[in-house]
């Protein structure tokens, strides 16, 4: 120690001092604030420092007459103190009040997580142009007026790059959303965005027009990662550009997409359009996702003359992959006519594998970057990967390897039973 303190006092480079001191500085600022009502968040909020975290206990935080919560901080952390996204409740005046937000982030590296934002009349979290790092983690963000999360662009201003939401849920409670202008996540000029392991649910327009998608990137977005996301009875699921507004790049890849074709809660028919969209989007790749619709609209399309240089690989879908306005796409080991009872609950959206389809497991092609699936299970599991979101490991039926399931394998199942095994032999008997 003593030999330590002698070296300290050594006189140190200049820079070198600096850097020291600056660092030391920076972390001695950083602090927590632990709130418990809206007064207190939105004074920690406005007096904060890079690098502080704002934690707000268990409650709910209604905002006040100011409305919309204002980040302007870099560094900023606001999450749950007990981590249960649905102790703490971020109360907006409603979809159809006064216009408000229930975030709006001014600022970059800024950290959202383990709460809920709900009943805002525009969008639950909204940034301004050019915002960078943007987390949003293990968030229930439902019932915004207009798209609940909201990244918009300017004339001159650059991207907002490398945002990150994940395991979060949004949804309108209603089962469907107060107008046509709305959408799930809804993102001008990012770039270098992840989207992953979220649950998207009832985004739908009640009519006049069809709603945006649950997941939507374009107005020049690139390099875009979208996976392993479950979107249920959404009028559109996800969507690299839009008519003649690009997205360059990216990848889908192990989500889920379903639709139950049902009306809406009024009665009305709805709007019942694609899973997968690409529009004026060159060099995107959309592999292994599973998409099952009741309605009768096409699970993939690929659109416009500008999107070229596309491969969409190991799709499985009960629908058509179409072609559209002169789009170019490299198609390889797609199947688009899966049946309900290959899944495990297709009617309520669990698109797993509820056996092992022969046309399914291992059939699908070599893809670079894939190596899990919708579940986070490594790929491949077998002698090659499978096509769809879901890669599985069932039980072994051909027991004695000889190419046949026949009495002999069942012999040996029943004198070696073991009932997790039991649904696979049903399968492979007829059962």
């Amino acid at each position: 120690m003593d030999g330590f303190l002698q070296h300290c006092r050594q006189p140190l480079m200049p820079a070198v001092l600096i850097c020291l001191l600056v660092c030391r500085a920076s972390m001695s600022m950083a602090a927590q604030t632990v709130v418990s009502t809206a007064a207190e968040l939105a004074a920690a909020v406005k007096t904060s420092s890079p690098g502080d975290t704002i934690l707000l206990k268990d409650g709910v935080y209604a905002l006040s007459s100011s409305g919309t919560i204002e980040v302007r901080t870099d560094s900023l952390a606001i999450r749950s103190l007990s981590g249960d996204r649905t102790a703490v409740v971020i109360e907006g005046w409603g979809v159809q009040a006064d216009g408000h937000n229930g975030f709006w982030v001014a600022a970059n590296d800024v950290t959202i997580a383990d709460l809920t934002i709900q009943n805002v009349s525009w969008h639950c979290i909204q940034t301004d142009v050019d915002v960078d790092r943007l987390t949003v983690r293990n968030c229930v963000l439902r019932d915004a007026g207009e798209q609940i999360l909201k990244v918009p662009a300017a004339s001159g201003a650059d991207h907002s790059d490398e945002g990150l939401v994940e395991g979060c849920r949004f949804e309108y409670s209603a089962r469907v959303g107060p107008q046509y202008y709305i959408g799930g996540i809804d993102v001008h000029r990012g770039r270098g965005w992840i989207v992953r392991d979220n649950h998207f649910r009832y985004i739908r327009s009640p009519g006049g027009s069809i709603a945006e998608h649950a997941i939507h990137f374009w107005n020049d977005s690139r390099d875009t990662l979208v996976e392993r996301n479950h979107i249920v009875d959404c009028d559109r699921g996800i969507g690299f550009g839009l008519g003649s507004s690009t997205h360059t790049g990216g990848t889908i890849r192990n989500n889920m997409i379903f639709h139950t074709g049902n009306p809406l809660p009024d009665g009305s028919k709805g709007f019942d359009d694609v899973g997968i969209g690409l529009e004026s989007a060159p060099g995107a790749r959309v592999f292994n996702n599973t998409v099952y619709f009741v309605h009768s609209y096409s699970a993939i399309e690929y659109r416009f003359s500008s999107t070229t240089g596309v491969e969409i690989a190991n799709n499985l879908t009960n629908r058509p992959i179409m072609q559209r306005n002169g789009a170019a796409a490299v198609l390889v080991s797609n199947i688009t006519d899966a049946r309900s009872d290959w899944f495990v609950n297709a009617t309520a959206g669990d698109l797993h594998l509820a056996f092992p389809v022969d046309t399914v497991v291992d059939q699908g092609s070599a893809v670079d970057l894939l190596v899990d699936d919708f579940d986070r299970q490594l790929r491949p599991q077998g002698a090659g990967v499978d096509i769809g979101a879901d890669e599985v490991v069932f039980c072994r039926v051909d027991r004695d390897d000889d190419g046949d399931v026949d009495g002999a394998d069942l012999a040996d199942f029943v004198k070696n039973f073991d009932g997790a095994c039991l649904a696979d032999f049903g399968h492979a008997f007829g059962g």
